[in-house]
């Protein structure tokens, strides 16, 4: 290509009164060395700085998620399914790897300053492949308010892309569109590094001596200077070094150069590797410069290396990937750095042991972060804290051990409860310990447990949740081209994986608040405690099929009345509903149930013939016309068919109109054994 080409190409786009007009053309120093992004690799600092940031970054994996809220939080999920994940972090397209073509794009970001790639879309206008393109070759036109990418293609006409065809990512910029090279920035440093390895080649390539002359007391014909140095070109080069010279006529040698020890070679080369490392942000021990890496520093300059030298790049190719391909906001691609920024293994133990104590972390995931398999079958998928911990906010009085208990109480965890022999062995060991009888007939004792195991059922809750949801939305997005594929995914979803993932996440609370519950209760009476290991695993089971019951006949209201194109917004939009309402109603609901269930059971069982409803702090019109009310311990508060009406107490079910701005009555679809009659209810059962 000739000169005129190569000016109009790269002048192109600047006007006349531009600095550009103003600059070198060539990549001059004033070292005398020429530098420019090809010659710059021959210095073997910026080769080593180029190599460490573009195998780092090339090597991390780039993970495509997909956003969600948890209570109101944001949280993310791998997002498998969408079409740019494997295109990131397997294959950009049919030549290349994700490695590669991350390490060509950081090698252009380093030397060109920015990095393009041509965007290949489907009709729809999703993005299937990137294919790089020579920075040097590029050009950037404004054309109105539009950028335009002009591509010389050589011998054939220019191409001109708009800015929606082309992936650029530009590095340090002072104009916000075009990257800044930093070999043209720091040329000056790469050039002193390259006259100093030009000075040193030369220096061994004539014997590690520098130039001399030899003086001869008379005048020496050309043909007599071409023989003479014909004769000491033997005496040049490093195999020939200390070869001794024969002078003749009185000719003598005078050194004339300047040592290498004078002109400070080796302390000019360090200090020049030293400069280059810092134009790249590279500290000196990734390019085996050892001088000051000690075994007490190394780890935290690997660590800083991670924050200020690795995630500017990562942050930068995030933020264009985003703006150019992710637009909606809902999903996102994201390096991952824990495998460069974690410490050193005391410093991450310490971490993960603060992290499991407050229920953070489970012992898959701190496996998974430290790169091995997670445990054999579910059980290092429970979380795990102390049981002592309530939530601060809690003005009540928590739940005490009385004094016969021992510290040892707070050891019976969930593994008691597996099984139902390993259960009513739990309840045995208990009989030594009675709740002092003072509170006979009154339910004190069983509301402060409900104080203080309620905050540990919204954990449980919460966490269930989670993993439902995220469940639904897969099958929503999967299947919900057909109603009836989606239907038939979420029916086989809570009959085969649910109930396994729902007993995984709740029997611990489930087991261990009744198993506090069937104490209290037992005291109560006087009577002697009962086994109730059965009865637990049984209520269980019943608690989960109505979770799944209600989630399934939510679902399928949602699609009979909001069928249509529109459907996967409002799953998504219940879903959102589910992760930040749902766990609380869970938890207020389930402890007041719990009780109830467990304490009848607990008097059925010691041969109690008689309960009755008591109100407490919350009770309203229609449940005071329950409270007192004395039935068998077998029969129903409100039977089936039945409801509680402010005014007239339990009536059939009717339809008569009602006073304006009076509450309106709660109808019973089941049999009410014991409450809560409705949400929010507080109501107790006590000896009758």
């Amino acid at each position: 290509m000739g000169l005129l080409p190569t000016i109009r190409r790269s002048s192109r786009g600047h006007a006349p009164e531009d600095d550009y007009w103003y600059s070198p053309i060539s990549g001059g120093t004033a070292s005398g060395v020429e530098v420019d992004p090809n010659t710059a690799l021959n210095a073997s600092t910026v080769l080593a700085c180029v190599r460490v940031l573009a195998e780092t970054i090339a090597a991390l994996p780039l993970i495509t998620y997909r956003r969600f809220e948890d209570k109101g939080r944001p949280s993310k999920e791998r997002a498998l399914l969408h079409p740019l994940y494997k295109v990131l972090h397997d294959s950009p397209n049919s030549e290349m790897t994700s490695f590669s073509w991350r390490e060509r794009m950081i090698t252009h970001l380093l030397l060109w300053g920015n990095s393009y790639d041509k965007i290949v879309k489907l009709q729809t206008g999703q993005a299937v492949a990137f294919w790089p393109l020579d920075p040097a070759k590029m050009t950037i036109e404004r054309k109105g308010n539009n950028l335009v990418y002009v591509y010389d293609r050589g011998g054939s006409a220019a191409a001109e892309y708009p800015a929606d065809m082309i992936l650029h990512i530009p590095a340090f910029t002072t104009n916000g569109v075009i990257g800044k090279s930093i070999i043209t920035l720091a040329r000056e440093s790469i050039g002193m590094e390259l006259a100093t390895e030009q000075f040193g080649n030369k220096f061994f390539s004539n014997g590690a001596t520098l130039g001399a002359a030899l003086e001869h007391p008379g005048k020496l014909t050309p043909e007599a200077v071409e023989r003479l140095r014909e004769s000491t070109k033997k005496y040049q080069g490093s195999n020939n070094a200390r070869r001794t010279m024969i002078l003749e006529e009185g000719m003598k040698w005078s050194q004339i150069g300047i040592p290498p020890e004078d002109g400070q070679f080796l302390e000019t080369r360090k200090f020049q590797r030293s400069v280059i490392a810092g134009w790249f942000r590279v500290p000196a021990h990734l390019i085996n410069d050892l001088g000051d890496a000690s075994f007490n520093n190394i780890t935290q300059m690997d660590i800083a290396f991670g924050k200020h030298g690795i995630m500017p790049w990562t942050v930068r190719i995030e933020q264009v990937l985003v703006k150019q391909l992710f637009r909606t906001g809902r999903y996102f691609p994201e390096f991952l750095l824990e495998g460069l920024l974690r410490g050193d293994p005391q410093s991450r133990g310490a971490l993960y042991q603060t992290m499991w104590n407050v229920a953070a972390i489970n012992a898959n995931e701190i496996r998974a972060r430290e790169n091995m398999n997670a445990q054999p079958g579910d059980q290092g998928d429970t979380y795990w804290r102390p049981m002592n911990m309530v939530d601060a906010s809690l003005t009540s009085e928590p739940a005490k051990l009385t004094p016969t208990e021992s510290d040892d109480a707070a050891d019976d965890d969930a593994e008691g409860l597996e099984t139902n022999d390993e259960a009513d062995g739990a309840e045995e060991g208990r009989s030594a310990r009675r709740v002092p009888v003072k509170e006979l007939r009154t339910p004190a004792e069983r509301n402060r447990l409900r104080i203080a195991w309620e905050p540990i059922w919204l954990d449980a809750a919460q966490r269930l949740t989670r993993g439902e949801v995220r469940e639904i939305i897969k099958l929503a997005e999967k299947h919900l081209r057909s109603t009836d594929g989606f239907l038939a995914a979420t029916d086989d979803y809570y009959e085969n994986s649910f109930p396994a993932y729902y007993t995984r996440s709740m029997r611990p609370v489930v087991s261990q608040y009744s198993a506090e519950i069937a104490l209290v209760a037992a005291g109560e009476s006087g009577a002697a405690d009962v086994a109730m290991g059965d009865f637990i695993e049984t209520y269980l089971a019943s608690l989960r099929n109505q979770h799944a019951g209600s989630s399934l006949a939510q679902l399928r209201w949602l699609l009979k009345k909001k069928g249509g194109e529109g459907v996967l917004a409002e799953i998504e939009e219940r879903m959102k509903e589910w992760t930040d309402k749902r766990p609380g109603k869970i938890a207020s609901r389930k402890v007041i149930q719990t009780d109830g269930a467990i304490a009848r059971e607990v008097w059925r069982r010691q041969g109690v013939e008689t309960i009755t409803w008591t109100t407490n702090g919350k009770n309203c019109p229609t449940c005071d016309k329950l409270h007192g009310k004395v039935i068998g311990i077998n029969r129903s508060f409100v039977p089936k068919g039945m409801m509680v009406d402010p005014v007239a107490g339990v009536v059939p079910i009717n339809d008569d109109e009602r006073p304006a701005g009076q509450q309106a009555p709660i109808k019973a679809g089941a049999n009410v054994l014991h409450p809560p009659l409705h949400g929010g209810c507080d109501c107790s059962i006590i000896l009758g």
